[in-house]
């Protein structure tokens, strides 16, 4: 895009913005699911869960995580006639913001929290978290993207495949073009996209010395809204765990056993994948070291219902779940 279509599509989307909040900030700019851009602020991306589910019956199963549960957990597969599920993930989200959803979703009867070590990390608020807290800045935001994403397009622009992700009602989950379609193990950028993932998580950003103190009060605020609480411990890219130890030796293996020693000492069972090959996956099922592609995600999806169905975890209209 030139720079005068650039300042054309501002201009526009600033008007919009304007317009949608100067109404009462109820309704966002329509899209069409591939404009959302890469948002910063977590209230935004609650909205986006809100917006996904919006007349949809109250959920009987309920995920919970960020980008690993958002990408990587077809929720339309454990669906029932009895049993409506969801996946309430969206990426980016911290511990306080899973809560907060866990809070607003009613109380299903199995939630299952796919755990993340990026979910309780901690990282200090930016200027745009701060900003687009106010509904007035993130509709025009929300407009300023939507427009030059259409600009884009009537001027023959691609789009790159980050732009944005939408929700996929048959899959029952959020649809990532810049992952879904994507084989890190045949890149040649693939031993520097490790490493550059495992310095981001676990050399740049420090654990939180009470790691495995705030795991465990989290984990007790979700056994709250629910009759059943499963932790799953999602599979990573074979080789990364390596890699990160090379980096920063013990981190990695450090909020894995924070998250097994959370669950085990409140009684609760664990999907535990860490290692890819236990669960059947190898390194063609991922996009990246952390995220599954489209193939890696069904048969992610296979193993977490086979495991809560072998374990007698997926609820039903006629029975109860079964006694902690």
């Amino acid at each position: 895009m030139n720079w005068n279509s650039f300042n054309t599509a501002f201009v526009i989307s600033t008007v919009l913005g304007v317009a949608v909040a100067a109404a009462g900030g109820r309704y966002l700019p329509s899209d069409d699911g591939r404009s959302i851009p890469l948002v910063t602020a977590n209230i935004m991306r609650t909205e986006r869960i809100w917006q996904a589910h919006t007349g949809q019956p109250e959920a009987c199963i309920a995920f919970l995580g960020d980008s690993r549960t958002a990408f990587q957990l077809n929720s339309s597969e454990f669906s029932m006639p009895d049993c409506k599920a969801s996946n309430y993930a969206f990426p980016g989200l911290f511990a306080k913001t899973v809560g907060s959803v866990a809070q607003a979703i009613g109380r299903p009867k199995l939630i299952v929290f796919t755990y993340s070590e990026s979910i309780f990390q901690q990282r200090p608020e930016t200027w745009k978290d701060h900003l687009l807290s106010w509904r007035i800045p993130r509709s025009v935001y929300l407009s300023f993207a939507r427009t030059t994403a259409a600009v884009s397009a009537v001027f023959s622009d691609k789009r790159k495949p980050s732009d944005g992700w939408w929700w996929n009602p048959a899959l029952g989950r959020w649809i990532y073009d810049g992952v879904d379609k994507r084989q890190l193990a045949s890149l040649p950028s693939r031993d520097s996209e490790i490493h550059t993932m495992a310095v981001s998580y676990f050399v740049k950003v420090k654990r939180p010395p009470t790691l495995e103190e705030d795991v465990k009060a989290f984990l007790m605020s979700l056994a709250t809204r629910t009759e059943r609480l499963v932790v799953a411990i999602p599979p990573s890219m074979p080789g990364y765990r390596d890699v990160a130890d090379s980096v920063a030796p013990g981190e990695h293996a450090a909020y894995l056993d924070a998250a097994r020693s959370a669950a085990k000492s409140l009684g609760l069972p664990v999907l535990d994948c860490a290692v890819a090959s236990t669960c059947g996956l190898d390194v063609s099922d991922f996009a990246d070291p952390v995220h599954m592609n489209d193939k890696g995600a069904a048969k992610w999806t296979a193993v977490v219902k086979e495991r809560l169905r072998i374990q007698a975890l997926i609820p039903t209209k006629a029975a109860a779940l079964p006694a902690r």
